[in-house]
């Protein structure tokens, strides 16, 4: 599950990759003050980095004992943040500049306050001034409740589902996904839930999985769990009518790249509980959206190229290495046979057949292409 998740979500994995260096000596727990001028959240950060590089290694104790150190750290950094800026609320220039942040922020510069600068800035910079309603006081409150570190929940998440510790895992994932707000990296939302729906799937647990899942898919607004939407409703219609594949996904596109891999996880899912409806719904999305990828990649390269057939769509995938990679790791051959056994389920027999027969001709997937051209032989007996 994670590899074609992760890469699909490349730019939101959790490796911190725009920390540039680690602290090779061994960190104090309670840092001098120059070391949290660095920024209220910034040694807690290189900690926590060291302590997903031990995990990686599969260093686990390391990781444990690093991630514990990073949560105190941050709140040793947390608490000297909340004392800086109780401390400007306190002063006496407060009357007269009142709670407009940028005004302040004039009158800290002028008295040289960096602290205080630099973490009202670190939060601007991150939420935005309109969040706070330009008002000192509401960041200063933002500050005082956030005492949670869902990065470092969601790493204890992590080593406590590897040691089986399930319950544990639920609970630190949970809470990382309940102070997503906190979060510095806001997408490393959506990897906490994969991660959580993955502890699901191994506990057996299909009501929380689904759940889970069904989070990940409202990101996509042409999908409505318990009904159709109009782009739903649309899909179905054309086939229905007895639209070819060729003619399909000439019709219709789905580009929110984000929710493609939920698809095919619902897919199984849905397939494997005989819910053919909910099945064909996300087998439809998830092929839709593959095939957009790959047609927009292929467009950028090639000027002259434009979508014609099915066959040729996916011909093109073995043209370059790197689609034809990404394909197999984002299992977009899987996907297609399984739309194709969906619809065939459902009584589209000339559309599963056009479906099979791409798969069977194009996929790289020796797997999938067998089991296209068995599907087939037995249409035609």
């Amino acid at each position: 599950m994670k590899t074609a998740r992760n890469r699909i979500f490349k730019p939101l994995i959790f490796t911190f990759s725009f920390c540039a260096f680690f602290l090779a000596a061994e960190f104090t727990l309670y840092a001098q003050k120059s070391d949290l001028e660095s920024g209220f959240d910034g040694l807690s950060w290189h900690i926590l980095v060291q302590a997903q590089n031990a995990f990686e290694e599969r260093d686990f104790g390391s990781a444990f004992r690093l991630v514990e150190n990073a949560k105190q750290q941050r709140k040793a950094e947390h608490d000297w943040a909340v004392d800086t800026l109780d401390a400007v609320i306190a002063s006496s220039f407060m009357t007269k500049t009142g709670s407009d942040i940028n005004v302040v922020l004039s009158e800290l510069r002028e008295r040289n306050n960096t602290d205080a600068i630099r973490i009202i800035n670190q939060l601007l910079e991150r939420f935005g001034i309109e969040y706070f309603d330009f008002s000192i006081y509401k960041l200063n409150e933002h500050v005082k409740k956030n005492t949670a570190y869902p990065e470092a929940d969601f790493l204890l998440g992590k080593l406590y589902m590897r040691e089986g510790e399930y319950e544990l895992s639920e609970q630190f994932y949970t809470s990382a996904y309940e102070h997503r707000l906190y979060l510095d990296v806001s997408d490393v939302q959506f990897d906490i839930l994969y991660d959580l729906a993955e502890l699901y799937a191994l506990t057996g647990n299909n009501e929380k999985y689904e759940s889970v899942l069904l989070i990940l898919a409202a990101e996509d607004t042409n999908y409505k769990a318990g009904g159709y939407s109009a782009f739903i409703t649309a899909v179905r219609g054309a086939i229905e009518r007895g639209a070819g594949a060729d003619k399909f996904f000439l019709l219709y596109r789905n580009n929110n790249y984000r929710t493609l891999y939920v698809w095919l996880l619902l897919t199984r899912y849905y397939f494997s509980l005989n819910l053919t409806d909910k099945a064909f719904d996300t087998a439809l999305l998830f092929c839709l959206t593959a095939l957009s990828r790959t047609d927009d990649i292929i467009k950028s390269r090639e000027s002259d190229y434009s979508y014609s057939d099915l066959n040729t769509a996916l011909k093109k995938i073995k043209t370059y290495s790197d689609i034809e990679k990404w394909a197999a790791e984002h299992k977009v051959w899987e996907g297609f046979y399984l739309l194709g056994r969906i619809a065939a389920q459902k009584g589209y027999s000339a559309f599963a057949q056009d479906v099979f027969t791409a798969v069977s001709e194009e996929s790289t997937d020796r797997k999938w292409k067998i089991l296209a051209e068995k599907e087939l032989k037995s249409a035609t007996h």
